[in-house]
């Protein structure tokens, strides 16, 4: 982009019929406002820069929400392999229970039996 001569605007306005702090007032305006308008073309810099910095850190966050989904996932299937092996033994416990409880009934039972027998 071409920068502004505003000495060159001075002498293009200076054949007019204007006087010379006119024209010179006049040049150091459009100085300024193309000065603007560079200013403005830094920004549309600027946001292009956060806009890529905007997509690099969400991919930071996007990686790193990944891995803590794989590390609760891990410790998900952790805690259901243990649930399940307390449930496993509870089972076993009350099989043996129950199991031991019809055993001393049917001994009961059967001595109940022996007895009346006799």
């Amino acid at each position: 982009m071409q920068l502004f001569d505003s000495l060159s605007v001075y002498e293009q306005i200076k054949h007019t019929s204007l006087d010379d702090e006119t024209c010179l007032r006049i040049s150091e305006i459009l100085r300024d406002s193309q000065m603007q308008q560079l200013e403005f073309l830094a920004t549309k810099k600027d946001i292009e820069f956060l806009r890529s910095e905007t997509k690099k850190e969400i991919e930071v966050l996007r990686s790193e929400t990944k891995k803590d989904i794989e590390i609760l996932r891990a410790e998900t299937k952790k805690d259901i392999a243990a649930a399940r092996g307390d449930v496993i033994k509870w089972v076993v416990g009350l099989i043996a229970t129950q199991t031991a409880l019809i055993a001393g009934m049917f001994t009961a039972a059967v001595t109940i039996l022996i007895k009346m027998i006799h």
